[in-house]
C-alpha cells in the first residue's frame, strides 16, 4: 500500500520509465496493478492534492499527457486507463460504469488516497458522476466535459469494420492487448444500445462542487447538440453545488486545440476555489 504522502515522497526514487505514445516526460510513478481480478494502469506526476484525469471512450490516459505540466506544479496528477482501455484489463462483456467506478475506488484505496478532485471527459465524466454517487464525500471537486447524467443511446453509425489502417494504427499505439481488445472496446462504446442514465434523486444527492462544461455544438454527449445543451442545463439545475460553462461554437472536445489555454485557466481557477 502506498499512502499519498509516502507516494509523493518516494516519487523521485520510484521512477519507472515506460514508452507511452505522446508522453513528453516520464511519470514519477507508473505501473499496472492487479486489484480484485482487474489490471489497472496508472501514472502519477507532481506533488500536492490529487487530481484524477479520466479519458473518453476508446481513448486512454495518453489523452491527458499534454496537460500534465499545466497542473503538476501544484497538484499530484493521476492518469488512469479505464476498464477495457489502454493497458488495463480488456472488456469481456461490454463497458460498465459501475465496474469502472469500482476499479477506480480499488486503485485509490491501493494508493491510500481518501479524497481527490477529478476531470472527466465524455465517458470519463460519466464515471466521475457515478463515483460521486457511489462514494459520497470522497470526490471534492470535479469537472465533467462533454458528459451528462442522461445519455439515452444514439446511433453514430461507427462500425469497427469501417476503421481505416491509419485509425487502427492509432488505436494499437494506445491499446496494448491487440485487435480483439480494440474491437470489443469500439463495439461496446459505439453500440446504439449503450446508455448511461442516473436516477434523478441520486444526482441531487451529489455533494461535490462540479463544473459542467459543454460545447455549444456537442452532439456526441447525447446524440444531438440541442439535447446536449438541455441535458447539461438540467444537470446544472439538479446539482446543488454546480457551475455551467457553455463553450460557444465548440463541439465535443472543448478542452483541446485552440481551447486548451482557456480550459487550463478556468480549471486551475476552479480547483483553487475561485468559483465558490
Amino acid at each position: 500500500m502506498i499512502g499519498l504522502r509516502t507516494f509523493q515522497s518516494v516519487a523521485k526514487v520510484a521512477l519507472i520509465t515506460l514508452p507511452v505514445a505522446g508522453q513528453a516526460a516520464p511519470p514519477e510513478m507508473a505501473g499496472t496493478v492487479r486489484l480484485n481480478g482487474l489490471d489497472t494502469y496508472y501514472e502519477a506526476y507532481g506533488d500536492g492534492n490529487p487530481i484524477l484525469f479520466l479519458h473518453g471512450g476508446t481513448q486512454s490516459s495518453a489523452l491527458w499527457h499534454e496537460y500534465v505540466e499545466d497542473f503538476a506544479d501544484s497538484y499530484t496528477v493521476l492518469l488512469v486507463d479505464l476498464l477495457g482501455h489502454g493497458r488495463s484489463t480488456p472488456l469481456d462483456n461490454g463497458f460498465s460504469h459501475q465496474r469502472a467506478t469500482k476499479q477506480l475506488a480499488d486503485l485509490l484505496q491501493y494508493l491510500e488516497i481518501e479524497q481527490f478532485s477529478g476531470v472527466g471527459f465524455s465517458l470519463g465524466g460519466e464515471v466521475l458522476l457515478n463515483f460521486a454517487i457511489e462514494y459520497p464525500d470522497r470526490l471534492e471537486q470535479m469537472i465533467v466535459v462533454g458528459a451528462t447524467h442522461n445519455f439515452p443511446g444514439a446511433d453514430f453509425n461507427r462500425k469497427f469494420s469501417a476503421l481505416t489502417h491509419e485509425e487502427m494504427e492509432q488505436f494499437r499505439a494506445i491499446h496494448v492487448h491487440g485487435d480483439a481488445q480494440i474491437r470489443a472496446l469500439y463495439e461496446a462504446v459505439w453500440d446504439p444500445e449503450f446508455k448511461f442514465q442516473l436516477d434523478i434523486a441520486d444526482v441531487r444527492s451529489i455533494s461535490s462542487e462540479t463544473l459542467i462544461v459543454m460545447g455549444e455544438r456537442d452532439r456526441t454527449a447525447t446524440g444531438d447538440a440541442q439535447r446536449s445543451l438541455r441535458t447539461a442545463l438540467e444537470l446544472h439545475e439538479l446539482l446543488p453545488h454546480s457551475h455551467l460553462w457553455i463553450v460557444p461554437d465548440e463541439g465535443h472536445r472543448t478542452f483541446d486545440g485552440k481551447g486548451k489555454p482557456e480550459f487550463v485557466r478556468v480549471a486551475r481557477e476552479f480547483f483553487a476555489g475561485k468559483w465558490r
